[in-house]
């Protein structure tokens, strides 16, 4: 059976990809890109280093369903052109997809940066973008009025494969139609209710289906007046992504020291084992074998506790061997959270997101893999802390905290 352009966008998370990485001119408000998204939401910004465009004939761009997406890559370093121009080899850089490529081959990416040539050797893979604090947005289309609407819906970790808009004249909702520009679109007389109760008006809902299968409401208070012009969902929406995100620092916390009769592959899907490459296993937070005959190749790390003799109920150690339970909100202050008797930490980034193991499950045979996203910057003290983590059979069981179950 053919796969749907969703589905095919879906297979781009957990499946490293090989290519070539080239450059091109910066975008503007004059040549926002293909897919519109000019100027980038939060999501196209926070941890982003540069815009990229996917290609067209090389079949990665599925019908602009791709607009929105992050993906990760790391480069060895090989190619032609300035030294200076290179992607520094061997680091991961987070890029967002705004654009199509007329050109390439498959696996091919398009940098923006109008300062850099040549080409160079890059693996990538799709990963979850990090929207911040707003959720979700909807950019309305210049033109849009009480009789037809253009809509995208933007600054989610992952693209979204399906809208409907609910009438409130009609009390039902209606499926708006994906065009290829990246746009969803509906007309009033479409409807299929009676004039005049068929007219758009303020507030506008909508339901969203992202491209794992989640589904939620969104409402916006106003039409915005085009491109960049962000309407955040009132009250706000967040959806979830794929795979949690590591701490940049995740291979601290993890030991690739594992016999190789007890190594679990970190991909079961044969087609991607014969084409993964040293990178690729980075990308999916793997430990590499260095035995030329090893198998697998790559195989999941081994999650650490703390080291012998370290105390981990202290507020320095909270989140770093077990999950953060968050006290007061994203904008409770230092004073108030002390105030509490919560402990405080002034570097925490992105707000309040849970601890999360395995949220997604298997995509395509591959382990979503165990981490944690942004702990809030004030959270429940360790000591409060009950059923400190074990291990059970070699897989981790963590904490119940003050009476919340983190699901495995």
């Amino acid at each position: 059976m053919a796969q749907t352009s969703s589905q095919k966008v879906l297979r781009n998370y957990g499946r490293p990809v090989e290519g070539l990485t080239t450059f091109y001119w910066d975008l503007s408000e004059g040549d926002p890109g293909f897919c519109q998204l000019w100027p980038p939401p939060p999501a196209g910004v926070n941890g982003i280093y540069r815009t990229v465009a996917l290609s067209i004939p090389g079949g990665d761009f599925h019908e602009s369903r791709v607009c929105g997406m992050c993906i990760d890559i790391i480069s060895d370093g090989s190619g032609g052109g300035r030294e200076g121009d290179k992607v520094p080899p061997g680091e991961r850089f987070r890029l967002y997809v705004n654009n199509a490529n007329a050109g390439g081959s498959p696996g091919d990416l398009d940098m923006s940066d109008g300062g850099r040539d040549g080409k160079w050797q890059a693996t990538w893979m799709a990963t979850d973008c990090d929207p911040g604090d707003q959720g979700v947005a909807v950019v309305f289309e210049s033109g849009s009025s009480e009789n037809y609407m253009g809509i995208q819906i933007v600054n989610g970790p992952i693209p979204f494969r399906h809208v409907l808009y609910f009438s409130e004249g009609g009390q039902k909702w209606v499926p708006m139609r994906w065009q290829t520009r990246h746009m969803w679109t509906l007309s009033a007389d479409e409807t299929g209710v009676p004039w005049p109760e068929r007219l758009f008006k303020a507030p506008y809902r909508f339901r969203v289906t992202s491209m794992k299968g989640e589904v939620k409401e969104i409402t916006v208070d106003r039409m915005g007046s085009g491109r960049g012009d962000y309407v955040y969902a009132n009250p706000v929406v967040q959806f979830e992504g794929i795979f949690p995100n590591r701490p940049a620092n995740w291979r601290d916390t993890v030991s690739c020291e594992i016999e190789a009769s007890q190594r679990t592959p970190i991909v079961r899907d044969t087609t991607v084992v014969d084409q993964l490459t040293e990178r690729g296993c980075e990308l999916l937070y793997g430990c590499w074998a260095a035995e030329t005959d090893a198998n697998p190749k790559c195989y999941k790390p081994t999650e650490l506790g703390p080291p012998e003799g370290e105390d981990p109920y202290t507020c320095d150690q909270a989140g770093r061997f077990f999950p953060r339970q968050a006290c007061g909100d994203s904008t409770t202050t230092e004073s108030n959270c002390i105030m509490m008797g919560c402990c405080y930490d002034a570097e925490a980034a992105g707000g309040i997101k849970e601890f999360r193991d395995n949220i997604a499950g298997d995509i395509d045979g591959v382990d979503g893999g165990d981490g944690y996203e942004g702990p809030p910057a004030c959270f429940t003290r360790p000591s409060d802390i009950r059923n400190y983590m074990g291990k059970v059979g070699g897989n981790v069981t963590y904490a119940v905290v003050e009476g919340m179950h983190l699901r495995r």
